[in-house]
């Protein structure tokens, strides 16, 4: 029988692996760390996850795997905690594969909060030895539920649901669970792979959050991906949404082109009943963001934040510093002229310096302070060009923003999106290694590297002009 190692061992590993990382990587030769995102201290991260707001303090948990920066070693989940979204503390992780339910991952979950502490519930992952397909055969996907009385560590973990227990159309493939309470009865959503390859999303109830029975499902007669993963439902306003990830799917001529993507259906019927989603839209349109989930903070507004990373990259050149991805910057949503709407986060303001405003015309430029800035772009035109940074370049046609990307994205070109109305503003943010581009609701993100040192970033307007604020951005500050 496999050893299992306990959760003191884990963090003794984890530990040890910083420190091995730290002396081989120094953070200080680094070139491409982040300042204002979360990142693994070393090694991979990757879905947000148990996203919630507890006694005054917002916790951001997510897959975690120090031992490698392609996520090879064991997945534990890493834990942050913040109350202002700008001042952080890195906890130790949260939890570990330390049950026979979990023993090669703990993967994606949420978290409930009670009067008492916390409720989790996530997908322990198992992978037997042999000549599998691990679709069909070879592997557990295994629902988990633990507790916490302060949010710092997982604890009383109890097996609720085996493979067996899902329904007998579905592959071992049925995971990420988002749980959430509505009129005094507990509903849970499950993402899944039908034994056709066709991804759904499977819907129970709960009279007391243990004991678990389908209620329905929820599929597309339309081709949409192979796997549903990271679901998530929530009501804004009147208006509920089913938010998942779809991977396998057809790239179209401006929709899915990083084949794995993160959207949203609206469910207009009871959700109760299941059913066909019908249309389905994007959350993003850039080349890194997948595994959003959401949750609800203070004044009740919903904030989502995802993973700056794609399950099937390309080659990230921070591997040669030990750590790979990033989590985006939060957002808050809204319901609005038909679609979901985005925005950054207002507590993000106050990472802001003191700023400068002015215009740009055709062929001028304007001097960056080095990466890490909020630039607030509004058109005077109605198309503009507008090159910044190395080699990352906007063009407005009238009818469709297009980003492009030269060296810097390595290997990854440009995407576009269809903004039928006319651009009032855009809110650019750019990190060491990231852009996050919001503008009429959509958001651009993606992770850019730039290799060539020296050169001071500029704005460049290549046709059209604008008016533009701009302001220098402070790191995040850390707590121990």
């Amino acid at each position: 029988m496999q050893e299992i190692p306990s959760y003191g061992d884990w963090i003794q590993k984890e530990q040890a692996a910083r420190e091995l990382f730290q002396k081989k990587y120094p953070l200080e030769k680094d070139p491409f760390r982040q300042k204002f995102h979360l990142m693994p201290p070393v090694g991979y991260i990757n879905d947000s996850n148990g996203l919630c707001f507890f006694r005054g303090i917002y916790h951001v948990y997510h897959q975690y795997c120090p031992f490698s920066p392609w996520g090879e070693g064991g997945k534990l989940w890493g834990h942050y905690e913040t109350e202002n979204f700008v001042t952080w503390r890195r906890r130790p992780p949260a939890g570990a594969p330390d049950t026979p339910w979990d023993r090669d991952g703990m993967y994606s979950g949420s978290a409930l909060p009670q009067e008492d502490g916390i409720r989790f519930y996530y997908t322990g992952n198992v992978k037997e030895s042999g000549d599998f397909d691990y679709i069909h055969e070879g592997r557990e996907h295994n629902l988990i539920g633990a507790f916490s009385k302060d949010g710092k560590l997982l604890e009383r973990k109890v097996l609720l649901m085996r493979n067996s227990d899902y329904p007998g159309d579905v592959t071992l493939h049925v995971r990420d669970p988002k749980v959430w309470r509505e009129k005094g009865k507990y509903y849970m959503v499950l993402g899944a792979r039908s034994d056709k390859d066709k991804g759904l999303v499977l819907l129970y109830s709960s009279g007391d959050g243990l004991k678990w029975k389908v209620e329905g499902r929820f599929f597309s007669a339309k081709h949409l991906g192979y796997m549903w993963e990271c679901p998530d439902m929530f009501r804004l306003g009147k208006k509920r949404i089913l938010l998942f990830c779809p991977q396998g799917l057809r790239p179209e001529e401006e929709r899915f082109q990083n084949g794995d993507t993160c959207g949203y259906a609206v469910i207009s019927r009871d959700f109760r009943l299941g059913g066909d989603i019908g249309a389905f839209e994007e959350l993003d349109r850039g080349f890194d963001f997948y595994a959003a989930q959401t949750f609800s903070g203070t004044g009740e507004r919903r904030i989502l934040l995802g993973w700056m990373g794609l399950p099937n990259p390309y080659e990230n050149p921070t591997v040669a510093y030990g750590w790979q991805h990033c989590l985006s910057l939060p957002r808050e949503l809204s319901f609005r002229k038909g679609k979901l709407w985005q925005e950054p986060l207002q507590e993000l303001e106050a990472l802001r310096k003191p700023g400068g405003c002015g215009t740009l015309f055709k062929g001028e430029k304007l001097l960056l302070p080095a990466d890490c800035f909020e630039v607030l772009l509004y058109p005077e035109e109605e198309k503009f060009h507008a090159a910044f940074r190395q080699d990352a370049e906007l063009v407005y046609d009238g009818e469709r923003l297009t980003l492009r990307l030269g060296e810097s994205g390595f290997g990854r070109k440009e995407r576009s999106c269809r903004l039928p109305e006319k651009i009032n503003c855009l809110r650019i943010f750019s990190d060491v290694s990231s852009l996050e581009i919001f503008v009429n609701g959509e958001v651009f993100s993606t992770r850019l590297f730039e290799t060539h040192s020296g050169s001071k970033p500029m704005l460049r307007m290549i046709s059209g002009s604008c008016r533009w604020e701009l302001y220098p951005l402070c790191p995040f500050e850390w707590e121990e």
